[in-house]
């Protein structure tokens, strides 16, 4: 694997100049969707998290595209988001009409040239992205913080959707933690019953999941244990929204070593697509001028006022938006990282 980093700092290769690069072109679009209906393909199922907090923002974002169009939710759950990725590169036409999304696991899992991604991550236009911190939750008795977790007896077993596991290979492989994980999991909710159940003692989860499940998850003895963190400005950094370490930091304290090593760089890979959690992209050939429209309308609804107060409230912790350049400013550094 290229290594994505090869020091401490963990800058992404050039992001700052990778945004200049593929920034929007100055100017006002010409696109404008008056009298038309938008098609978004959710890759969250209905009432699962990200398909409440897109459906929170659709009126938002009708207010802030050109035109006021309508907005028609498609959801495509399934397979770390790849139903919804392969359905919108192959099944939607590129009309400037029809978006879809992906979460980070799909998006890596296509920048790896894995068979089950059915497109070219370079040929999709991506809109943006919701900015996430994600998290791991360990319940399993005598573990209640992270130094537990590091001198534990015994293994501990973690379920996840269907092939998300680098990033967790490469955390167990530099800390040492004895640790089994499940990944045939196809959708979050089959995950969080398994966890429930204890047929897993952790999972994976956004913050805003934890947030949603967490106060009933820590009454049966459920504890954030670390979360990825994000990759801003050459440093992977924590979100306040939880008060946990990130893996980098218990990865160095436990394997100095490790740092600058090639499951250091798969670290860092999905930390920085943290960044863009759950993506917005549209289908090759779609015209510029309304993937340009679509990006500044999704920018500008996840900074109005009312939609900040919104998510405050239903959350408890601000909205994040990665726009257009910054995003695929992280998906072509993701690409690199795999030789593409």
């Amino acid at each position: 694997m290229t290594a994505f980093i090869s020091t401490r700092r963990l800058a992404i290769a050039g992001a700052a100049g990778l945004a200049l690069a593929f920034g929007l072109p100055v100017g006002a679009s010409a696109a404008d969707f008056s009298g038309k209906t938008i098609n978004f393909v959710n890759f969250g199922g209905p009432g699962s998290p990200p398909d409440v907090w897109y459906r929170s923002l659709i009126p938002f974002l009708e207010r802030h595209l050109p035109g006021n169009p309508k907005i028609n939710v498609i959801n495509k759950p399934g397979a770390s988001s790849m139903i919804s990725a392969n359905y919108t590169a192959n099944a939607l036409e590129a009309d400037g009409l029809n978006i879809g999304s992906m979460n980070g696991v799909a998006m890596n899992m296509a920048a790896r040239g894995e068979p089950n991604a059915e497109f070219d991550l370079r040929e999709l236009e991506i809109v943006g992205a919701q900015k996430l911190g994600r998290l791991v939750t360990v319940k399993k008795e005598g573990i209640s913080d992270i130094d537990d977790l590091l001198a534990m007896d015994g293994e501990l077993v973690i379920g996840m959707e269907s092939n998300a596991t680098p990033y967790f290979d490469a955390f167990f492989g530099l800390t040492g933690i004895n640790a089994r994980i499940i990944s045939s999991y196809q959708r979050f909710p089959d995950t969080l019953q398994a966890f429930r159940t204890g047929e897993v003692d952790a999972m994976p989860m956004s913050v805003i999941e934890w947030l949603r499940f967490g106060p009933d998850l820590a009454k049966d003895g459920a504890v954030p244990m670390w979360q990825y963190g994000f990759a801003i400005d050459g440093e992977i950094v924590g979100t306040p929204a939880v008060d946990i370490p990130t893996g980098h930091a218990v990865a160095e304290m436990v394997n100095p070593d490790g740092v600058g090593s090639d499951h250091w760089a798969t670290l860092t890979i999905q930390s920085a697509t943290s960044t863009i959690s759950n993506q917005i992209w549209a289908p090759p050939g779609a015209p510029l001028g309304h993937v340009e429209a679509l990006a500044a309308g999704f920018s500008a609804a996840t900074s109005d006022p009312e939609f900040l107060e919104l998510h405050e409230k239903q959350y408890g912790l601000p909205a994040e938006w990665t726009g257009r350049e910054a995003a695929r400013a992280v998906v072509d550094g993701v690409l690199a990282a795999y030789g593409n």
